[in-house]
């Protein structure tokens, strides 16, 4: 590695451009996040109801897993399109607010616990 390519040594952060895009794009990114997560709860409420408490679980559990092992593999290869980062974290944004159900399958409602 070069000394004088701060983009490519270690502590070098994810995005090929330092700055963010323009204001609107920024504004853009935390919009779609939102949105990813609001979708994320209404998602996990219907495949609870319909894959039971452990297979949502297990789904929910399963797509944050993969997007994390995404974020690892757009680690390595830096740096990466703004573009690129903002349709992965989308994704994360939606697996995050995956509603499990309140309870832990498998739970009784009873009052002695």
């Amino acid at each position: 590695m070069d000394r004088r390519s701060p983009s490519r040594s270690r502590g070098s952060p994810l995005g090929a451009d330092h700055r963010l895009p323009h204001p609107v794009a920024r504004g853009a990114l935390f919009a779609a996040a939102g949105v990813a997560g609001t979708f994320g709860v209404w998602a996990g409420g219907v495949a609870t109801d319909r894959w039971g408490a452990d297979r949502s679980l297990a789904a929910g559990i399963a797509a944050f897993l993969a997007v994390m092992a995404g974020f690892t593999l757009l680690w390595t290869a830096r740096p990466v399109h703004i573009g690129v980062i903002g349709v992965l974290t989308t994704i994360w944004a939606g697996s995050v607010f995956w509603c499990s159900p309140a309870f832990r399958p498998g739970c009784t409602t009873s009052p002695e616990w």
